[in-house]
């Protein structure tokens, strides 16, 4: 599921392996903050003509899926921007941690990821 336009949302299956992302500096700008076992923020490096990238990982147990999926697909929810200015990485994942708190709640996860209200400063 997406939107295109200066902001673009995207919902699905994550592209990297949960436990592939290790919290702190990942190398070329990109940067993982974990907010504990099920959850992780992942600030892609910047790139000035596809704009910014951040991403927030959850741990999800589908119902009737494999029992390995909940530990190594993860939900990734992404959200590319143009935007500039006061928006910053904190706001971003704020609107991320919303669309993936949706996300978790239509999907039913087995495991109920907690997630925060507010991202932390990143």
């Amino acid at each position: 599921m997406s939107a295109e336009g200066p902001v673009t949302i995207k919902l699905g299956p994550g592209t990297f392996p949960f436990e592939e992302l290790v919290a702190g500096a990942m190398g070329k700008g990109t940067h993982v903050t974990e907010m504990d076992g099920d959850v992780k923020l992942v600030a892609w490096a910047p790139d000035e003509k596809r704009g910014n990238r951040n991403s927030v990982y959850v741990k999800c147990q589908v119902k009737g899926a494999m029992s390995a999926q909940g530990e190594r697909v993860a939900i990734e929810v992404t959200m590319k921007d143009t935007l500039a200015g006061e928006t910053g990485a904190v706001s971003r994942f704020d609107v991320l941690l919303d669309a993936a708190r949706v996300a978790v709640k239509k999907a039913d996860c087995l495991n109920s990821p907690p997630l925060p209200e507010h991202a932390p400063d990143v």
